[in-house]
C-alpha cells in the first residue's frame, strides 16, 4: 500500500533558485544520456539504433524530433544560402541539426544537441572552409574574442547581414561575411565598440552589503532598477530592454558586464537556458518516505514533469553520478539496466529498492494529481470555526471537520482531502484557530437576516414583473 506520507521539496517556478536550475539542467542532461546509452547497446546487440520506436538521424531533421533527444543549443544569423552545405556536413558529421526561421529568410537559426556542440563546430568548419575554397574573392573574415560573438551576432542580424560565426583553434571567434556587406560591416564594428564603451563608462551595478539586491543604474539615462534575487542571463537582458530602454544589443552588453562579476555556481546558473525550466509542470526533488528501504538511503530522488506531456521523469543521483528513469515509458528491466550501468550499483536488492521507490512515487503523485484536479475550478476554501476544538473547512460542495487539538494531523488531513501542500493546509488551521465562534455565529446570524430580506425584495419584484 502507497503511503500518503511521502514527503519532497515542492518548488514553484517562481522560487527556483541556481541550484533548481542546475538540479533540472543535470535531470534532462541524464535523460539524453540514458537514450543515448541505450541507443548504442542496442546497436551493439544487433545494429539496431533507433530510440522509442524511431530513428533520430542525422543531418537536418525537424526540431520537435531534436528536442526529444536532450538539451539544445542554438547558434542564430546564419546565412540560409549555407543550409543545405550544413545539413550535408552535419549528416558526414552523423549529427542531427535543425532550422528554425527558412522561410525565404537571408538568415537562419540552427538548433543542434547540446553534446554535439564540438562537431557542430566542426560542421561550421568545414561549411566556411569550402566556402572560401570555392569562392574566395565573395567572402571576408574577422577574429573576435568569445566574449564579443553574442552581441556582434544580434547587430549584424539587426541589419540583416548574415554571418557564420566559428570557434578557431586558438579559441577564438571568426566571423565570416559576404564581401557586398563589407561596408555595412565596418560600420556595425565601429558602432559595436562605441556601444561597449558606454555601456563600461555609463552602467553601474551597485550590490547591496548583503549581496541579496543589486541595482543597475544608467547615468546618461538617469535611470535604474533593482533585482532581489539572481536571473538567468536572457532575464537579465530583458529587464535592460523593458526598464532602462536599451537596445537588445545594449542589454546584451550590460547582462555580459553583470556576467563578469559572478563565479561559481552563480555563474553557472546565470548561463543557464530556462526555456526547458519555464516547461515545467513540477518539480519536487529530496523525496523521502518514514518507510523508505536503507538500501537507498544514499541517493536522492528529483521528480520532474513537464507541460507538453505531464510524464514524470525521474533523477536518482549519489553526489557524484547520476541516472533518469521514466517508469511510464520504461520497463522495470529497462529501469534496472540504467540503474546498474549510469550508477555503478551491483547488489541486486539495492537496484530493487531504488526502482520501487522511483514506481511508489510515480503512483502517488498521479493519485495526488488526480485528488488536486477534483477539487479544481470549485471556487475558493472556506474555513469556519464551530466550537471550541472544532472548525470546517468547505470547497464547492465538500465539508470536512477536523480537530484544533492536534494541528500538525489537522493539516496532514487536509492536505490530503483538498489536494493542497502541508503548508497551505497549516495555514488553514491557523486561520480557523484565530477565528472566533461567537463572532461566527453573529455573522451567520447576520448574513441569514439579510438573505431573508433579499428573497422577499426579490419575490416583490418579481410579481410585479410577471403581473
Amino acid at each position: 500500500m502507497i503511503g500518503d506520507d511521502l514527503a519532497g521539496q515542492s518548488v514553484s517556478m517562481a522560487q527556483k533558485g541556481a541550484e533548481i536550475a542546475l538540479e533540472i539542467a543535470r535531470l534532462l542532461k541524464s535523460m539524453y544520456d540514458t537514450h543515448r546509452d541505450r541507443i548504442r547497446e542496442q546497436q551493439y546487440h544487433n545494429g539496431d539504433i533507433s530510440w522509442d520506436g524511431a530513428k533520430i538521424g542525422s543531418g537536418e531533421v525537424k526540431l520537435s524530433k531534436l528536442e526529444k533527444s536532450g538539451n539544445i543549443s542554438m547558434q542564430t544569423n546564419i546565412s540560409s544560402v549555407d543550409m543545405q552545405a550544413i545539413s550535408d556536413k552535419a549528416k558526414e558529421y552523423g549529427i542531427p541539426v535543425a532550422f528554425i526561421g527558412n522561410n525565404g529568410n537571408n538568415s537562419v537559426t540552427v538548433a543542434f544537441r547540446e553534446n554535439d556542440k564540438a562537431l557542430f563546430q566542426g560542421v561550421m568548419q568545414d561549411v566556411m572552409q569550402n566556402k572560401l575554397a570555392q569562392k574566395p574573392n565573395d567572402y571576408l573574415t574577422f577574429t573576435i574574442k568569445p566574449s564579443e560573438a553574442e552581441t556582434l551576432s544580434e547587430m549584424l542580424k539587426a541589419h540583416d547581414i548574415p554571418a557564420d560565426f566559428v570557434t578557431t583553434s586558438k579559441g577564438d571567434i571568426q566571423c565570416m561575411y559576404e564581401v557586398k556587406n563589407a561596408a555595412a560591416v565596418k560600420i556595425i564594428k565601429d558602432d559595436f565598440k562605441e556601444l561597449h564603451k558606454n555601456v563600461a563608462e555609463n552602467l553601474n551595478i551597485a550590490p547591496d552589503p548583503e549581496g541579496r539586491k543589486v541595482t543597475f543604474s544608467d547615468k546618461s539615462l538617469d535611470k535604474s532598477f533593482t533585482i532581489s534575487s539572481l536571473p538567468t542571463k536572457e532575464k537579465l537582458a530583458r529587464a535592460f530592454e523593458q526598464q532602462l530602454g536599451y537596445s537588445r544589443s545594449q542589454a546584451l552588453e550590460a547582462a555580459k558586464k553583470y556576467e563578469s562579476t559572478l563565479s561559481g555556481d552563480r555563474l553557472k546558473y546565470f548561463r543557464t537556458d530556462t526555456r526547458q525550466a519555464a516547461q515545467l509542470n513540477h518539480f519536487e526533488r529530496n523525496i523521502t518516505s518514514p518507510d523508505d528501504s536503507l538500501l537507498v538511503k544514499p541517493y536522492t530522488f528529483t521528480r520532474a514533469s513537464f507541460i507538453s506531456d505531464n510524464v514524470n521523469r525521474f533523477l536518482i543521483s549519489d553526489g557524484e553520478k547520476a541516472a533518469a528513469l521514466i517508469p511510464d515509458k520504461m520497463s522495470r528491466a529497462e529501469m534496472e539496466d540504467v540503474i546498474k550501468f549510469k550508477l555503478g550499483v551491483t547488489d541486486d536488492e539495492t537496484v530493487k529498492a531504488i526502482v520501487d521507490k522511483t514506481e511508489k512515487i510515480n503512483a502517488y503523485s498521479k493519485i495526488q494529481d488526480l485528488k488536486k484536479e477534483a477539487v479544481q475550478g470549485k471556487g475558493d476554501i472556506g474555513i469556519e470555526r464551530q466550537t471550541g476544538n472544532v472548525f470546517e473547512v468547505t470547497q464547492g460542495e465538500m465539508k470536512k471537520r477536523y480537530s484544533l487539538k492536534d494541528i500538525k494531523a489537522a493539516a496532514k488531513e487536509i492536505s490530503k482531502d483538498f489536494g493542497v501542500s502541508e503548508k497551505q493546509a497549516a495555514s488553514i488551521c491557523k486561520k480557523a484557530k484565530n477565528q472566533s465562534v461567537i463572532q461566527n455565529d453573529l455573522h451567520k446570524a447576520q448574513q441569514s437576516k439579510f438573505a431573508k430580506k433579499d428573497t422577499v425584495k426579490h419575490k416583490t419584484n418579481s410579481k410585479g414583473a410577471r403581473a
